[in-house]
């Protein structure tokens, strides 16, 4: 098969989202249905991957029954797409050192309408390495229990990560940095509620 752009998947994409079937774009481009449906099933992984699309989970296997339920999702996805950033996102990145996560928890601070929150989720990210659709599953009573007592250490259930498994080393929140803003946030969210370390 041959390769093809990325302007001709989302050609294919729109086209498809139009009501044409992979026969007749095959037809009409003259390459073959098997083109069609793997630039366009390619094109709408990355869309997950890349940008997210919304309501849909990024391993979701995208079926031409998806892409065409979820079309204005991934049209909007498609918006904000682009093509070098996979290309970035696979190349070796380098090693995030304490002045780089300094420097963007400074940059939160100064921009966030909600500091306490933000960077706690930014350190959450950093420090875990959890997706941000498993930190939104998280509870309060996944990190603090009904008496205010930190949970040691506190596990990422079953139910929030993204493959129904929990990993098997809970949901590490042990650096000092981390609790600091997880609590200020806690302490900003539910003022009620004590926050005592066991």
């Amino acid at each position: 098969m041959e390769p093809r752009s990325p302007s001709f998947a989302s050609t294919w994409l729109l086209a498809m989202l139009q009501g044409q079937t992979y026969d007749q774009i095959a037809a009409r481009f003259r390459v073959t249905n098997s083109t069609v449906s793997k630039s366009v099933s390619d094109l709408a992984r990355d869309l997950q991957t890349v940008v997210g699309v919304v309501r849909l989970d990024e391993d979701s296997t995208p079926t031409a029954h998806l892409i065409r339920a979820h079309g204005k999702d991934y049209l909007k996805a498609l918006e904000h797409f682009v093509p070098l950033a996979k290309q970035a996102a696979t190349t070796i990145l380098p090693i995030i050192t304490q002045a780089h996560i300094d420097q963007l928890v400074l940059h939160t601070a100064r921009h966030s309408r909600c500091k306490q929150r933000d960077i706690a989720l930014l350190l959450i990210l950093i420090h875990t390495g959890v997706r941000p659709n498993e930190i939104a599953r998280l509870t309060v009573a996944d990190y603090i229990d009904a008496a205010g007592l930190h949970r040691s250490p506190p596990w990422l259930p079953a139910g929030a990560a993204s493959n129904g498994i929990a990993p098997p080393p809970p949901l590490l929140l042990r650096d000092a940095t981390v609790l600091y803003w997880l609590d200020a946030y806690l302490a900003w969210r539910l003022p009620w509620t004590p926050i005592r370390r066991r």
